[in-house]
Parts: structure tokens; C-alpha cells; sequence
């Protein structure tokens, strides 16, 4: 008789460019244990972390004394899973290789409104941001390009050194919030410093949804149902995000902008205790298309609403 566990663990070499991590990396003990038969393993990924690359191309990698080895699998791109047979119990993750030729110039274009509340009243922060990579950077940019004139709408966009980006307003200034919803919001980049011009626009979202429930600062038992409620909610989907104060345990989903979600006790349980942030992201994105540009690019008009409580 074996007893296994499987646990998440941030404990493993983290994998070389060009693999990149779709799901987190997964402990199965004991290690070294060797089947008679192959055993099958499921693996959840994350289709959000492709950066545009082919769901087909993921697959499950085992991490083996030195270093990471792809093993031969099935991916399921309906319900986000790859399957693989395995011999032998050691840490796993879902990977994709992110490799390829720039098509051109990737851009990430974005008019964000960021949404607290007071009690019951919804405070709104404004903001609009830009970033131009010279290599494919499905995350943060790796070499990010400055001396770009970019403008959406009326406002000028200006370079931040930490962003490694553009933003409006400037970064450490405020500005009452100018965002309109239900308006289309054009960016127009100037050709300069090895970019194209683009115009391209998004329509921004007609609600603000927020979060009503958790309160912030409220206390909730992994071993319970947690229930999440936000208002203003409407027509398309949302994705709710939890994410520990260290970045070490998280948990996301996509579902119905409906008002509410359960989060089941069995996706807390293995989650590290302390202070969460739980997010909600509300968005319409589109990828961009123009001359010029690495089509794995976008621009999006996203609400995001924010709230902090205790995971005990």
C-alpha cells in the first residue's frame, strides 16, 4: 500500500525560455515510486498564459534531477487539460513553448478603470497604458521600447521608466476619472523608434462591476464555501482571481457576469493561509492586426475591482 499527496510547490527550478509554466507545478510524493503499469495524469492549464500560441502545443513536463523533459500527451482545448502517461511519481506542470519569430512590433494597449468602494459607493481610478516590445513578451516586457508618441483620444501618453511603458495620467499623479462607459476609445501611435503606426480602438464596458462580498478585511475558513458577490453586473463573463499577499498560492476562473460565484471549499483547501487579494477583471479585447505588428498582440478596455480579506 502507497499513500500519495499531491501538493503545489513553488520549490522546483523554475523552467528555461523558452517553456513557459500554464499551471502551477505540482509535487507528487513519494517521489521516484515506479508503476508496474503506466498511471494516466491530468493536468488543468491556464489558456490565458498561451500568449497566443496553439493550445495544441502544450503539454505536461515531469522535472527529473537536473531539469525539465516534455512527456508525450493529449491536450483537451474544450475543458483546458492535458493528459500524459507517467511511470513514476516526481514534480509535474503544464508547459508550453513560447518560441517563435516576432511577426513585428508586440503591443499591449489598455484603458483600465480600477474600482474600490466606500460602504456602498463605488470609487473609480482611471487609467490609460501602453507597452511596445521588440521580442514576443506574453507577460512583462523584456525589451520595451521608449521615445514612442502615443495618444488615445484626446490624452497623451507618457513614458514610465518603472512601467517600462506608457501611461496617462503621469505615474504618482491623480486625475478625477475621465473614463465614459459604453465609449469607443481610439489609440493612435505616431511611427517613430522602430514602430508602426497604429490606430485601433476598444469599446469600453457599459457596467463597473465590484465587489460587494467578501468585505475587505473580513475572515474566511479554507474549509468553507467562500461566496463571492459583486454588483453592477450584466451580459459576458468575468474572471475572479485569488492571490495570496506573497504570490505564492492562487486560484482564477472565468464564469458568467451574473452577480455572484461559489468558490468551493476543495479549490481553498490547498491554498496557503494569510491575506488574499481577491480580483475581478471585466474586459473587451480584441487582438491587434495592423502592418507591422506581432498579431499575438492586443488592446483591451478592462474594469478591474479589487478587495482584501483573511484566508485562515
Amino acid at each position: 500500500t502507497v499513500a500519495f499527496t499531491i501538493t503545489k510547490t513553488d520549490a522546483v527550478t523554475q523552467p528555461t525560455a523558452p517553456m513557459k509554466p500554464l499551471s502551477s507545478m505540482y509535487r507528487i510524493l513519494p517521489s521516484g515510486t515506479n508503476f508496474n503499469s503506466d498511471a494516466t495524469l491530468i493536468i488543468n492549464y491556464n489558456e490565458s498564459l498561451t500568449g497566443g500560441k496553439p493550445e495544441g502545443d502544450a503539454a505536461i513536463c515531469i522535472h527529473d534531477y537536473s531539469g525539465w523533459t516534455e512527456i508525450e500527451g493529449s491536450v483537451n482545448t474544450v475543458n483546458n487539460t492535458i493528459m500524459a502517461s507517467i511511470s513514476h511519481l516526481s514534480d509535474y506542470c503544464a508547459m508550453i513553448d513560447s518560441s517563435s519569430i516576432s511577426e513585428g512590433i508586440y503591443a499591449k494597449l489598455v484603458v483600465a478603470r480600477n474600482v474600490s468602494y466606500l460602504g456602498s459607493v463605488p470609487l473609480f481610478t482611471d487609467g490609460i497604458t501602453a507597452m511596445f516590445d521588440s521580442a514576443y513578451a506574453p507577460c512583462e516586457p523584456v525589451s520595451p521600447i521608449p521615445g514612442i508618441i502615443v495618444v488615445c483620444e484626446q490624452y497623451s501618453l507618457t513614458w514610465a521608466a518603472d512601467l517600462e511603458g506608457y501611461t496617462y495620467p503621469e505615474m504618482g499623479t491623480y486625475v478625477d476619472p475621465f473614463i465614459q462607459l459604453g465609449e469607443n476609445y481610439s489609440f493612435n501611435v505616431i511611427a517613430s523608434g522602430g514602430v508602426p503606426a497604429l490606430v485601433d480602438s476598444v469599446t469600453f464596458p457599459s457596467k463597473n462591476p465590484y465587489i460587494t462580498s467578501p468585505a475587505i478585511m473580513d475572515t474566511h475558513n479554507r474549509a468553507e464555501n467562500l461566496q463571492v458577490y459583486w454588483a453592477e453586473y450584466g451580459t459576458g463573463t468575468v474572471e475572479l482571481i485569488l492571490v495570496s499577499a506573497e504570490g505564492d498560492s492562487s486560484f482564477m476562473v472565468e464564469t458568467t457576469n451574473d452577480g455572484s460565484y461559489l468558490i468551493e471549499s476543495s479549490n481553498l483547501t490547498g491554498l496557503s493561509t494569510g491575506v488574499y487579494s481577491l480580483i475581478l477583471n471585466y474586459y473587451n479585447r480584441k487582438n491587434i492586426s495592423a502592418v507591422g505588428y506581432d498579431s499575438r498582440g492586443f488592446i483591451a478596455a478592462r474594469v478591474m475591482s479589487t478587495t482584501i480579506f483573511n484566508l485562515e
